[in-house]
């Protein structure tokens, strides 16, 4: 019985560690211009939204924020020598805020990540607004047009953040008349059937700089780290790779 409760203890810790591989919380967005205000809660849903599908995202509301940032505030006293503060800094909830902040001059947002451990800048970009909310009304003509939008700068976040799981293209098998991929998720990923992933290799090192070099679709899982994919785009270019024993990478 003791075993059992182990394993049943065991299991659970790994699921909640995989499944808070990264928790943020997105502040309420600032504005120069009151008419913007209208747009901002369709604007935080919407990237609320987008970060969820990434699985392993969570978002933690506000009201905890508060909370953590109060927490925060106790490593100014002594308390904070022995360590323990930073431990329930991270247990509190949050690991990033994202901040988001519009321009009526420019009809631009400034979207900043910061790190709640250290209050470090981690990310920061200018988002255009032309074209999805009106320069002079601030309203949004299209709100399917702008979610889409608001999906492709998720997205960037997440890749550039480099927050995806590393999955390894590990061997290339032919299947009757197509040619499949095997892929490997070293820590565990969430991949499911009928993902679709860029393949790409590492040019520039230095700079990491990704060659894309073809596409998969995922068709079965084999277990939590080993899955196999059809190879849709590229196979030519991915089996060159693999024979200069290149190491190619997947990344959805």
């Amino acid at each position: 019985m003791a075993k059992f409760l182990s394993f049943i203890l065991f299991f659970g810790l790994c699921n909640y560690v995989y499944s808070q591989k990264l928790i943020v919380t997105i502040d309420e967005i600032k504005y120069n211009h009151f008419a913007f205000s209208n747009a901002t809660v369709f604007i935080k849903q919407s990237f609320e939204k987008h970060l969820l599908k990434f699985k392993g995202v969570t978002v933690v509301d506000r009201d905890q924020t508060i909370h953590i940032l109060k927490e925060r505030e106790l490593q100014k006293h002594e308390s904070f020598i022995d360590g323990v503060t930073v431990k329930q800094d991270k247990a509190l909830g949050a690991q990033y805020f994202i901040q988001l902040e519009y321009f009526h001059e420019n009809n631009e947002m400034k979207l900043r990540v910061l790190s709640v451990e250290t209050g470090a800048l981690q990310y920061t970009k200018t988002i255009p607004l032309d074209g999805f909310v009106h320069r002079k009304t601030c309203k949004i003509p299209r709100e399917d047009y702008f979610e889409r939008y608001i999906k492709e700068i998720v997205t960037n976040l997440i890749n550039d953040l480099n927050f995806n799981d590393e999955i390894h293209l590990v061997k290339i098998e032919k299947n009757k008349k197509i040619h499949e991929a095997i892929l490997h998720c070293p820590e565990g990923c969430y991949l499911k059937e009928k993902d679709e992933l860029i393949v790409y290799y590492i040019r520039d090192a230095e700079f990491n700089l990704k060659q894309i070099i073809g596409k998969v679709r995922v068709s079965r899982a084999e277990n939590a780290k080993v899955f196999t994919a059809e190879i849709k785009e590229g196979a030519k270019d991915i089996m060159n790779n693999m024979d200069k024993k290149l190491k190619c990478y997947a990344q959805n």
